[in-house]
């Protein structure tokens, strides 16, 4: 039985290496094709992940921390709080959905030390799997072993895959170039935020109709991000930022939705029904563009003083 134990013990340690060794030879030598289980990650530069999370790495103590997906980068302008007196960072990503946020907020909570946490929601991830956003992740911020917790939570071979690269390459101290910060549409801004004023051209027939849900592993993500904090008496506030008004009304199971956001935040808005929204604030059918931002900011500013005083919540410079 020991020399069992043994040899299997051996053998897995010897197994460990040689998988191992061939990812990081296929990961680095292979065409694209020949790895469906190690995206080709390494060229992700969609929504200046990279720049942004090397940028969180030397700030601290924000008064606003804004997380979520591509709606959160792409919807709530620092430079916007900032002249109403509210710093800020917005740590949102590309297809980040709650099972991201929390390992996020979990990672960056006490150095940020908010006084305030905006979380916006997009229905379309409540029912992901995370690992097109996961991937984004463990691409381009910077890991180390804690990241395992979150491929774990994942638990797909595609992330296990990256975090395995991402961990070596960061070992072997081999980091990506840093992408401009204009792409030729979009321009990073400091404090996480992406602008854009580019206006939609999608013709109406082509929107896309999405049933809302929401799946237990994100909804168990939601109330982890909520007892987080609410132990650190953190006040939060979950939004759902607009969308082009053709394709919210092809959404269905929108109520539910709202009902379930509303249990978590008494204060929560839906804001595809708060304004009316035109055409020309959108850069696609999805995304605000920064003529909407400048209108969307703006209505948050005047509303969250209505809720729970934030002017007591926050301290203004």
């Amino acid at each position: 039985m020991k020399k069992f134990l043994l040899n299997s013990t051996l053998f897995s340690c010897f197994a460990s290496i040689i998988y191992i060794a061939s990812l990081l030879i296929v990961g680095k030598l292979a065409p694209t094709y020949l790895k469906p289980n190690l995206p080709a990650g390494f060229e992700r530069r969609n929504g200046f992940s990279y720049t942004r999370y090397r940028e969180a790495e030397s700030t601290t103590q924000k008064d606003v921390l804004f997380l979520g997906s591509s709606h959160a980068y792409r919807g709530y302008d620092p430079r916007i709080f900032e002249k109403a007196g509210f710093s800020s960072f917005n740590l949102g990503s590309s297809s980040q959905t709650p099972v991201q946020t929390l390992f996020l907020l979990r990672k960056y909570i006490d150095r940020f030390q908010p006084k305030l946490v905006v979380l916006d929601i997009y229905p379309v991830l409540l029912n992901s799997d995370g690992v097109e956003s996961t991937l984004d992740l463990m691409t381009n911020a910077p890991i180390d072993f804690s990241w395992m917790r979150l491929a774990l939570t994942v638990n797909d071979i595609r992330v296990y895959n990256t975090f395995v690269f991402s961990l070596f390459k960061k070992l072997l101290s081999e980091e990506i170039q840093e992408q401009s910060r204009y792409d030729g549409v979009d321009t990073y801004v400091e404090g996480g935020y992406v602008e854009t004023f580019k206006v939609i051209t999608l013709p109406y027939n082509s929107l896309k109709a999405n049933k809302y849900q929401l799946n237990e592993n994100q909804y168990e993500a939601l109330l982890g991000i909520k007892r987080e904090l609410t132990v650190r008496s953190i006040p939060f506030r979950i939004f759902q930022a607009p969308v082009l008004p053709g394709r919210y009304a092809k959404a269905t199971n929108v109520e539910h939705i709202d009902s379930l956001m509303a249990g978590l935040d008494t204060n929560y808005i839906n804001f595809n029904k708060h304004v009316l929204w035109s055409d020309s604030l959108f850069a696609d059918d999805s995304h605000l563009n920064q003529y909407g931002v400048d209108v969307y900011n703006k209505q948050i500013l005047q509303l969250l003083p209505a809720h729970n005083a934030i002017d007591n919540i926050i301290s203004k410079k």
